[in-house]
This record gives structure tokens, sequence and C-alpha cells, in this order.
């Protein structure tokens, strides 16, 4: 049996049927050492954490479950809670710090770009509860809990509802059932990165159940959460890093992009979210049977010589060490299942647009010239591109045209936007952005790195088809923008 343990990017609690969104809209700015109020839990141990970047540019902070403070300046996304007279007598676990009032921080983002070879550490509080607390635990949860972590949509079917029951029936506690349906998972779903999406109409986790019986970790985790929801017990969708390798001559855990994983966390009174690894692939969670049992978290959960260091290793290169994009885990970025599974992560760039070549190009026909070729520098593909530098493109002359897109709106957000502004071009703005969300958050198969060509014209509706229609109109909004008020029409 092995040993469950992951480095978290950010947390998702609304399931649409299609995918994974985060509702939590609330943000605020820490400095170095601050702390914000959090409910606390039993059974926690206080652990700190080294992670250190070997790609430039990285900004996205990394964690263990349930992360309390760190080293340096950052946002953070968390889930609030109404109000603090209200949160108080939700839970009597709570510690009193400083507004505002959370539930958990579910998302980091650092103020500043971490570069190669930097390091930061964060501070953890990592739950040690022994299987008979967990058991014992109850179903007392806080309104602020079952509000947000039992919704979900219309399309579950009955046979999945009915599944869920039949698996938990002979157990009396949240602990068993959980742990029912996890091994139920791990036993009967055939692991396949390689799966074809779902039919149009048809239910998602139906599908996988009772259909294919194969399933990658979105689907696996999403499918625990499904059944664990319909029964009344609070879960949600966690992505991030699974533990990676571990050097046990330098006690460093080396996380590559193959290691992207996604998987479930369950709440449990008293003892807050306690992580289920219901992927037949990863090894099993090992947890203390009795306090006899807890010792040191290093000894219970961890390979005895490791270290508290934790390297992020995201060396350049092709294969297995090719980086980590930290788009995988934008701001509430959402995870979409109706797409056949690639699996990649791809580098975007980023870069700003030079106003003033518009400007040339209404002066002088030969800036007219330079401007026209200038446009289709930044707006046509080439040959190989991936479809994340697409996206990008799309997102950049987005702001040309005058949208406002924030960098923690999540690209279906970001899409509506320019729907919005370009309602005859709906399907191929969806189209591009549901292939970027795809191909970015599946993990890596086997550790290669298949950046998929937009040129791809194997599906009926390819990437390149719709950019080739979509480009042209984004093009000329952009240009309209620009011009004086007396010359548009």
């Amino acid at each position: 049996e092995g040993i469950g343990r992951y480095w978290r990017a950010v947390v998702y609690d609304y399931y649409s049927g299609d995918g994974w969104l985060t509702r939590n809209e609330d943000r605020a700015d820490f400095g170095a050492g601050d702390r914000v109020a959090l409910p606390i839990f039993e059974a926690r141990e206080v652990v700190t954490q080294t992670y250190t970047s070997h790609r430039n540019g990285s900004t996205v902070l990394y964690a263990m479950a349930n992360p309390i403070d760190l080293d340096r300046s950052a946002k953070a996304t968390f889930s609030a809670l109404p109000d603090v007279d209200t949160a108080k007598t939700l839970s009597p676990n709570w510690s009193e710090v400083t507004e505002p009032w959370a539930e958990e921080v579910t998302y980091i983002r650092s103020n500043s770009t971490i570069d190669q070879d930097e390091s930061y550490q964060v501070v953890s509080a990592i739950s040690r509860a022994t299987v008979n607390q967990l058991q014992n635990a109850g179903s007392d949860y806080p309104v602020w809990i079952t509000e947000r972590y039992l919704q979900l949509p219309d399309s579950i079917t009955r046979r999945t509802r009915e599944l869920a029951v039949e698996l938990t029936e002979p157990y009396d506690n949240n602990f068993d059932k959980a742990r029912a349906i996890e091994r139920y998972l791990r036993q009967t779903l055939t692991y396949n990165e390689g799966i074809s999406a779902p039919p149009a109409g048809v239910d998602k986790v139906d599908y996988i159940l009772f259909d294919t019986k194969e399933a990658y970790c979105d689907y696996y985790a999403t499918s625990m959460i499904v059944m664990l929801r319909s029964l009344g017990i609070p879960a949600r969708f966690v992505a991030g890093f699974a533990r990676g390798s571990f050097d046990s001559e330098t006690g460093v855990y080396h996380v590559l992009n193959r290691d992207a994983h996604s998987w479930v966390e369950v709440y449990f009174p008293q003892y807050g979210w306690i992580e289920f690894e219901p992927t037949a692939s990863q090894p099993n969670i090992i947890r203390p049977t009795s306090p006899e049992d807890e010792g040191s978290l290093a000894s219970r959960a961890l390979p005895a010589d490791t270290g508290p260091d934790l390297e992020e290793n995201f060396p350049g290169g092709q294969g297995d060490n090719i980086p980590i994009n930290d788009e995988a885990f934008a701001d509430g970025a959402p995870f979409a299942f109706n797409l056949p599974f690639i699996g990649t992560q791809i580098s975007v760039s980023r870069s700003t647009v030079n106003g003033s070549v518009l400007v040339v190009g209404l002066a002088v026909i030969a800036g007219v010239v330079v401007g026209r070729m200038w446009w289709r520098s930044q707006t046509q593909i080439k040959p190989g591109e991936s479809v994340a530098t697409l996206y990008s493109r799309m997102i950049k002359i987005a702001g040309w045209m005058g949208l406002s897109m924030r960098p923690w709106q999540t690209p279906y957000e970001q899409a509506a936007l320019l729907q919005r502004s370009l309602p005859t071009c709906q399907r191929e703005i969806y189209s591009i952005t549901n292939e970027y969300v795809h191909h970015t958050f599946s993990p890596h198969k086997n550790g290669t790195n298949p950046d998929t060509s937009v040129y791809d014209t194997n599906q009926p509706y390819s990437t390149y088809t719709a950019w080739h229609r979509l480009r042209p109109m984004m093009v000329k909004s952009a240009v309209r923008k620009r011009l004086p008020r007396w010359l548009r029409r």
C-alpha cells in the first residue's frame, strides 16, 4: 500500500455537469507572515514546506492542504463566511486572528514572480485524524458547508444515486461510506488517459460508471464527489500535483508536469477537509488507525528519511522535464470534461500591444502596410503552434477590442465576455476556449509532451477552422475600436 500526499494548487466547489468551477470570488492581499481567520480543526499538525522552482516566471504558490501562512506577499482567494457574528455561531473550532473571515484559502498567487532556483515557504495545518476519529465525526455540518458543497446538476441520473446508496448501505458513518465509494472506483474503473468524451446529451458520470468503466483522475474524482453529494456528504474537487518522486539522498521531492493530478476532499465535522484518492493509478492513502499510530507526519505519511524541503523540479526541455504552466491553475480556471482527453500543459507567452502601430497605420499608406503586416504577425497562426498560444492571442486581441479581461477570470468567463461582444462568433470562441481548457488542464500521459497543433484538423470542427473564422472579425472590431469616431462606419 502506498502513501498519498499532494501539493495543492486550487479547490473547486461547483459541478456544472460538464466540468468544475469555483464560486470563490473573495480575494485579499496578504503580506509575509499575515494570517487569515480560519477554522481550527482537531488533530492537525503544522508543517512548513520549502518549494524551489526551476523555471522563471512562476506565480502560483503550491501548498499542502489548509495553508495558513507563507513567507512572501500574495493574493489569496478564499470562500468567505456570511459575517463575523454568524461565523462565530457556526463552528466551535475557530481561531479569531484577523478579518476577512474565511472557510479556507483555496488558491494563492504570489504578488511577484518566482525566478529560477528561488524558494518560498508555506505553513500548512495537515490533518492527522485517525480512522476512529473520522468514523465518529458525525454529520453535524455547518450551514456554510452544506450550502456550498452539496450542489449537483439536474443531469445526475437515478442509477448513479442508487449505486451510491447500494455501495454505502452497509455502513453507519460517513467515513466508511466515503471509503466504500473510493474503493469501488479504484477496483471497478480501469485507468485510461485516452478515453473518448462521453456522447453529447449523456451525463458524464453515468457514462463513466456504467458504460465505459474507464477513467482518468478528473473522472475518478468527479464520480466520487457526485455520489457523495447525492448522499448528503460534502465533498469537493481539488487540483494540483501528486507527490512526485522522492530522492532519499537529498530528502527532496521532485515534482514534474506528469504529476499533475486531481483528487477528492471530504468534510468531517471537527476535523475539516480530508483527502481521498479514488484514482486507481495512485497509491492508497495510509491513515493512522489509533492515536498510538499517529506519530509525526513524516513517519505516518512520508518516507521516514524525508526532510522538510519539497522541491518543485521544473527544468526546461522535452519529455518529462517540460515546465509546468501556471495557467493550468489560473484562479478558478474550470476543468472541462466534454472533449476527448489529450493530456498536455502548454507554456503561454504574453506580450502587450503597441497601439502606436495603428495610429501610424491611419496616417499614411505606408503605415497601413506596416500595420497590416504587424497585425498578421500578431494574429495569424503558424504550423506547430499550440492551442494555448492561440488562446493567448485571442485574449490579447480581445483587450485591443476594449474588453476588460481580468487575470482572475476563468477562461469561460473571458469567453462569455468576448461572445457578448461578437455574438455571431459564439461557436468559434467556445471551440477555442474549450480546446484550451482541455489541453491545459489534463495531466500528461506517460510524461510526454503532446503539444497539440492548432493545424490538427482531424476533428469535425477544428481549432484552426474556428480561428480562421474568428480572427478577421476580432481584428475588424479591434481596428474600429481604435479608429477616430468620425472614421467609424
